[in-house]
């Protein structure tokens, strides 16, 4: 598993058969010993390797994603028909939002907020409802859907300010920012994220300034190609197409 994901990060079709060795590598093993988090990891594995053929011919994202989302149709049956949500639940969400039409999604994130309640007082549990929201939020946004972006967002926020959630609320603007992006106004969606800039300047977090000011120029130029999406099973290779500098 390792192995495929430290090759998920390629630059260049040439790299793509590689990605195709080391999956079949894990197919093999996935035979002999099954587990239910396995099978829904090469499910997402066929789906980043079909994307990632697509991309370096040069297909559109928003056309790439809804030829391949069938990849991950049983992920979404079973978060669809589990009655608890726990930690896993809300990462395979994240994983595969993605492949959801947006009327599933806002249904799933809904969900995702109402059963993940029960285990967000828990120590390292708390900011992964965050991290759902944003990889939420970055579906919508990429795939133009603007309303639905906005809805997010100010679920996402209310959240942060009813938990008092500072750390999060230095990226409100960011988002906020986005969302009018979406809208068409261009130049309060940079002003506003350069708010969050700002902040994160005067805080001394260089790591995460430089990443947000490398976001923003994506986003302002209206060219940002992936998903956001923070796990620790993913973070040696891509974050679906935005690489952090």
């Amino acid at each position: 598993m390792v192995d495929y994901i430290r090759s998920m990060g390629i630059e260049s079709i040439d790299e793509v058969p590689k990605l195709k060795q080391n999956a079949q590598k894990l197919t093999a093993y996935f035979q002999q010993h099954y587990s239910l988090e396995l099978d829904h990891f090469l499910q997402l594995i066929r789906f980043d390797y079909l994307m990632k053929e697509e991309f370096f011919r040069g297909v559109p994202v928003q056309e790439a994603y809804p030829k391949h989302n069938y990849c991950l149709d049983s992920a979404k049956h079973y978060l669809l028909n589990t009655d608890t949500w726990g930690v896993y639940e809300l990462r395979l969400f994240a994983r595969i939002a993605v492949s959801m039409e947006p009327t599933l999604l806002w249904r799933c994130l809904t969900i995702a907020i109402k059963k993940s309640e029960r285990f967000a007082k828990i120590p390292g549990n708390k900011d992964i409802l965050y991290n759902t929201f944003e990889t939420v939020f970055s579906v919508f946004a990429v795939f133009d859907e603007a309303d639905y972006a906005e809805k997010t967002f100010h679920l996402w926020r209310d959240h942060v300010y009813e938990k008092e959630h500072i750390e999060q609320a230095v990226f409100m603007p960011f988002f906020e920012g986005w969302t009018c992006l979406l809208k068409q106004n261009k130049e309060q969606a940079a002003d506003l994220m350069q708010q969050t800039l700002d902040q994160l300047e005067r805080l001394g977090m260089k790591t995460t300034f430089s990443m947000y000011q490398s976001l923003s120029t994506f986003v302002l130029k209206e060219d940002f190609p992936g998903i956001l999406l923070s796990d620790p099973l993913l973070s040696e290779g891509t974050r679906y197409g935005w690489e952090e500098p």
